[in-house]
């Protein structure tokens, strides 16, 4: 019987493997979703004041990093850190780009997805320290 206080011993190919493959779905998703809604308006008619070019290519950039996170299978841990900083640029880069009022609050609604993916994968110091960057970003 094992106690609270003893650590559990996962064995390869155990509930450890699926939540690391999972975290790396979610992220691929994340970005997947954040792509589609940058790269709706060059096809949608969207808000005067949008720069589409711009936004495309910040949705391109999305994408790109999607491909790459579901043609992988293991990532170290240390590149979740940084797709999420990545994530936050790009977001950051949409808003401004949006041109404010609406479509930049819209799009603002994407930070939300980094602090929710940062609280489930990520240790309480480190999900600190990407909700704290998100929320100085402009």
């Amino acid at each position: 019987m094992l106690s609270p206080m003893e650590p559990v011993r996962y064995r390869r190919g155990g509930p450890r493997d699926a939540l690391v493959l999972d975290r790396w779905r979610v992220l691929a998703t994340l970005y997947a979703i954040g792509a589609g809604l940058c790269l709706a308006p060059l096809v949608l008619p969207c808000w005067p004041q949008l720069h589409q070019v711009a936004v495309g290519l910040h949705g391109l950039a999305a994408a790109a990093v999607t491909l790459v996170l579901l043609r992988t299978r293991r990532l170290p841990v240390l590149l979740t850190h940084v797709l999420l900083v990545l994530g936050t640029a790009l977001i950051s880069g949409v808003v401004y780009f949006a041109g404010g009022g609406v479509a930049s609050a819209t799009y603002a609604l994407l930070f939300g997805w980094v602090t929710l993916y940062a609280a489930l994968f990520l240790s309480l110091r480190a999900m600190t320290v990407h909700v704290c960057l998100t929320l100085s970003e402009p």
